[in-house]
């Protein structure tokens, strides 16, 4: 297993067990994920049920966002140029957190519904 991150070209450098405050970029990194869905939630009013939902778009958003380190570039931008050359999942594929939304029912089951629908 230790094999695989040195073939990418990742340097491990080992930490201390149980103590988090060797690892700041991590925690800081944790800490903003989580205000970031905090946020989200409140804004769009949504139960705290969909906190991992939130972790997730909070996750995705920061990816896509400029980083200085990149020289303006996203992170997106940047893992999906040296892999293959172009980049996937523009800003358009971004949705509002909380947004209503409609589901696409197909003819089969539209047809069962008017039925029971008639029937009453």
């Amino acid at each position: 297993m230790a094999q695989i991150p040195r073939t990418g070209g990742t340097t491990q450098i080992p930490s201390s067990p149980h103590s988090h405050e060797s690892n700041g970029l991590a925690e800081h990194q944790n800490r903003t994920l989580k205000d970031t869905a905090r946020t989200l939630l409140r804004q769009a009013n949504i139960p705290s049920s969909f906190r991992t939902k939130a972790i997730k778009a909070a996750c995705e958003i920061r990816n896509r966002l400029p980083q200085s380190v990149l020289n303006g570039m996203s992170p997106h931008e940047a893992f999906f140029i040296e892999c293959d050359g172009g980049i996937r999942g523009t800003r358009e594929t971004v949705r509002t957190v909380g947004a209503t939304c409609l589901s696409n029912v197909g003819t089969r089951m539209r047809k069962r519904e008017n039925r029971r629908m008639r029937d009453e």
